[in-house]
């Protein structure tokens, strides 16, 4: 509803200043209205600009993150078994290793920038495991990796390989480790 009245600020001096009450006439009250009016077009019109867009920019981050997607899934896996050296490759091209030995084991001797996860814990850390990485599987000899291997490959890891020879076979390679011996 539209006031009969409007207040105007009045300044005498800096330090003073006054609210008129000025009446309105019926033609400045039919003005005041219609400025209301294109103020609400204004604000209806940006508003639905405004949804467009993020709408338009949704659909588009959805059509990426699909298009990711599917590049990912079609990416052949990797050998379920691999050799020290392919494992290397593997990890000099930013795959993930995940050393699934025991804590003590894995501060007495590991590859630089591997991850500790044992055995025994793995299924309890999956969501923390970028499903988007190579994932090579380690251990002492090869058997705890396959089996770290099958648990990633079952809850739907798309490209995971393990490690024949574990860490054993790493370290006769001369490739670096982190700690002393294992």
């Amino acid at each position: 509803m539209l006031c009969k009245y409007r207040y105007n600020l009045v300044i005498k001096d800096p330090k003073q200043w006054v609210l008129r009450k000025v009446s309105m006439s019926k033609h400045s009250r039919k003005i005041e209205k219609e400025r209301r009016k294109q103020i609400l077009r204004v604000r209806i019109i940006t508003s639905l600009v405004v949804m467009v867009i993020f709408l338009a920019l949704g659909t588009a981050g959805i059509w990426w993150i699909g298009s990711q997607t599917a590049a990912v899934s079609e990416l052949e896996p990797l050998p379920l078994l691999v050799s020290v050296e392919e494992a290397r490759g593997l990890y000099d091209e930013g795959a993930l290793l995940i050393d699934v030995r025991a804590e003590e084991e894995f501060q007495a001797a590991h590859i630089p920038e591997s991850l500790s996860l044992p055995l025994e814990q793995l299924e309890d850390q999956l969501e923390f495991i970028p499903s988007s990485l190579d994932i090579v599987v380690v251990c002492r000899s090869g058997n705890r990796s396959a089996e770290g291997r099958d648990i990633l490959l079952d809850a739907g890891f798309p490209r995971v390989a393990s490690m024949d020879g574990g860490i054993v076979d790493w370290a006769e390679a001369g490739y670096p480790l982190e700690g002393g011996d294992f």
